[in-house]
């Protein structure tokens, strides 16, 4: 599968609800046929995300809440696409288990949502094989 198709299904995924890093790497991975344990499902997960910044079709930060109506939200760290993929890989390794999970979320700006609700209407599945 290709870098657009990865980047489909994130879109797609996102519409549903924020993606948590755990997520991503379970769709890239599904998406590209790659194994959890395969050395470049991290490079591929990186490289979607940073895809999807310099795109400008998600934020990437920690989930808050949101002091107006209590709903949960992503908080951007505010870094360039180049700063955020490298805090990611940087902090990855230095957790596992539902802290790598949760380290980074990422949410569908508007942006985002449009082009997302595009591949929808479109019928765009870049699951199927």
């Amino acid at each position: 599968m290709s870098s657009k198709d990865t980047k489909n299904a994130l879109l797609l995924e996102g519409l549903n609800d924020m993606l948590s890093l755990g997520w991503i790497e379970q769709t890239v991975g599904t998406v590209e046929g790659k194994e959890r344990n395969d050395p470049s499902l991290v490079q591929s997960v990186a490289e979607a995300i940073q895809e999807l910044l310099e795109a400008n079709f998600a934020i990437a930060g920690n989930v808050v809440k949101d002091p107006a109506d209590g709903l949960l939200m992503v908080r951007a760290w505010g870094l360039t696409s180049d700063a955020t993929v490298e805090r990611i890989l940087r902090e990855r390794n230095e957790l596992d288990g539902p802290a790598r999970a949760s380290l980074v979320w990422l949410e569908l700006t508007d942006r985002g949502r449009v082009e997302a609700q595009k591949l929808a209407a479109a019928g765009c599945n870049p699951f199927a094989k």
